[in-house]
Order: structure tokens, then C-alpha cells, then sequence
């Protein structure tokens, strides 16, 4: 995808996959790719709040990474000129002035979409960008119709954007679940779900964390344990479960069982 967006063809990857199963680690690796192709890198996420819906998270998220870096304040307020009316999101960018996009609502909503596509596509003016939002599962409509916007409108420009969410948060009615199926059928469009690991790769990777390989039997007790994932395999090892069947840590406990709703009926 990078390859292709460096030509100015901008790209779109949807990451899927349950808790604990190495969404961020893989996007953690992506983005030290980017950077050292030469690409600059926002990463932003999104936070669970409750019944609190506050717009546009993961996208200030991002951008307030951008800020703080003295370079990329600089190039925020260079950009003021394409992308007026961005202290909606950063009221730092104000400075006294004006918000351009006071009035009808809806038309605000509209023009501020368009700035921050704009914004996007002068950034990777300079350098090829990548934009990495993680955990959309919590997005609120407003995020996610600013990201369909961005999208559908994205064009032209070096720019990557990545979507990430927990699938085992979504239940059939979760509002995630139309969004996604409306993103896949847009060209340079690229969806890929993590599975979990299965026995060969599980034996390889708690070898890689121990330091030896350990026995098949050891290997059997954590993958019937973990079913595979990740997370859950390393906690387990660091606890103790390929030398015997062992308690999980609370903490652990608790997770597990937090990660595995009982979604209404539907």
C-alpha cells in the first residue's frame, strides 16, 4: 500500500482482529517502516467513554501528535491556508481568530470534513503520510463519518489511512459493522482480519519469547488454553502454564472473561 500511495494513489487498510491478537504490534511495525522510507507517521485512537459520545477522537488524537512536535506545529499553522477552521479540533491553532466555520451546522460538519482532507493531502505534500486510527469499535458516528468522508473523497495524494477495531466487540447491530462493509467496496480499499495463531506459529513465538522451544505437551496446555492468541499465551507462559496446569492471574482472569460478551439477541 505504501508503494502505491508514494505514487500519489491514496490507500486504505481495515484491521480486524480480537483482543489481544497483534493489531498494535503489527501497526507499531508498519509505522517504523513508513518512518524509515521516509514517510512521516500520525497515530491516533479512539477511548470507550460510556454513554459519552465526544467526536472526532481518534483524528485530534493524531493531530495533537503532530503539534507537539516543533516541526509539525510549524507545519500545522503553514497549512492554516488550505485548511482554515482546524481549532474546531485543536483550539490551540485559534489564536484569537475567527472560526471560519460558524453558522449552519451542518455546513460547518461539511467544510470541516473538507479541511481536514486537505490537510491531510498538504501534509503528504512534503513526505508520504500515514495515518494509523486504532480502535474504531468506540467511534462515535461523528469519527465515523468524518473517516467514510476522507475515504470516498481522498483522490489523489501520498496518503495512507489505517483502521483498526477488536472484532470480538462487535455484535451483529454494532453501528461499526455497516461502516466497514461500506468502506470495503471502495477502490484501494484493503481489508485483512488477524487469525488466531495456530499450533506451529504458537510453538514459534513462546519459543522466541523463552528463549528455547518448549515440549509439545507445553504447547498443547497453552494453545488449548489461549486458543491461539497472542496476548493470552504470553500471560500464560509468564505464569507458569508450561510446567503445569496453573491458575491464571487475576488480572488475566478478569480480562478473559471481560472479552467475551454475551451480545443480546438480535
Amino acid at each position: 500500500m505504501f508503494d502505491e500511495a508514494r505514487q500519489g494513489r491514496p490507500q486504505v487498510g481495515l484491521l480486524g482482529g480480537e483482543a489481544g491478537i497483534g493489531k498494535t504490534r503489527l501497526l507499531a511495525e508498519l509505522a517504523g517502516r513508513a518512518r524509515q522510507r521516509g514517510g512521516r507517521v500520525l497515530m491516533g485512537g479512539c477511548v470507550a467513554l460510556g454513554e459519552v459520545d465526544v467526536p472526532y477522537v481518534p483524528v485530534v488524537d493524531a493531530l495533537r501528535g503532530l503539534s507537539a512536535d516543533p516541526d509539525g506545529a510549524e507545519l500545522l499553522k503553514a497549512s492554516s491556508p488550505v485548511a482554515p477552521g482546524l481549532s474546531r479540533l485543536l483550539p490551540e491553532l485559534a489564536a484569537g481568530q475567527p472560526d471560519p466555520l460558524a453558522g449552519d451546522v451542518e455546513l460547518a460538519r461539511i467544510q470541516l470534513f473538507d479541511r481536514v482532507r486537505n490537510l491531510l493531502v498538504h501534509l503528504a505534500g512534503s513526505l508520504p503520510l500515514l495515518v494509523v486510527l486504532e480502535d474504531l469499535h468506540w467511534a462515535d458516528r461523528s469519527t465515523r463519518d468524518l473517516l467514510a468522508f476522507l475515504v470516498r473523497t481522498l483522490r489523489v495524494g501520498r496518503v495512507v489511512l489505517i483502521f483498526s477495531w477488536r472484532s470480538d466487540d462487535l455484535h451483529r447491530r454494532h453501528p461499526l459493522q455497516s461502516f466497514l462493509a461500506e468502506l470495503i467496496r471502495q477502490p484501494n480499499t484493503h481489508l485483512v482480519e488477524l487469525p488466531p495463531l495456530n499450533r506451529s506459529e504458537l510453538a514459534g513465538y513462546l519459543a522466541e519469547l523463552r528463549g528455547e522451544r518448549l515440549s509439545a505437551r507445553a504447547v498443547d496446555r497453552i494453545l488449548a488454553r489461549s486458543e491461539g492468541n497472542p496476548f493470552y499465551a504470553a500471560e500464560l507462559l509468564a505464569a507458569g502454564a508450561d510446567q503445569a496446569e496453573v491458575a491464571l492471574p487475576v488480572p488475566l482472569s478478569d480480562m478473559l472473561l471481560s472479552s467475551r460478551p454475551t451480545w443480546p439477541a438480535s
